[in-house]
């Protein structure tokens, strides 16, 4: 082995140690985007059904206003009458 082989193994193997050193950063930085993606789709999720859960009695209430004013097919009151029940 002459001294251009060993310089040509010295530089690879400086190559090859930097290359190993950016894989692991670039794996390290999947991993994070991973746990980061799965943290904002929780995030999210957990929003909507917490909205959905905070505001259903007002969306209850809305209905049976609704359906109390006969516009969805079971009430027959006037709106005086509605007035009347929900100021009790």
């Amino acid at each position: 082995m002459d001294f251009h082989d060993k310089e040509f193994f010295d530089k690879l193997m400086a190559m090859t140690e930097e290359n190993n050193t950016l894989l692991k950063k670039m794996w390290r930085a999947v991993k994070i985007g991973r746990v980061v993606q799965f943290s904002y789709w929780f995030i999210i999720i957990g929003l909507s059904i917490g909205a959905f859960y905070f505001v259903q009695p007002y969306i209850d209430r809305l209905l049976s206003v609704y359906t109390d004013l006969g516009l969805g097919g079971g009430g027959t009151g006037t709106f005086s009458e509605l007035l009347k029940t929900y100021s009790q």
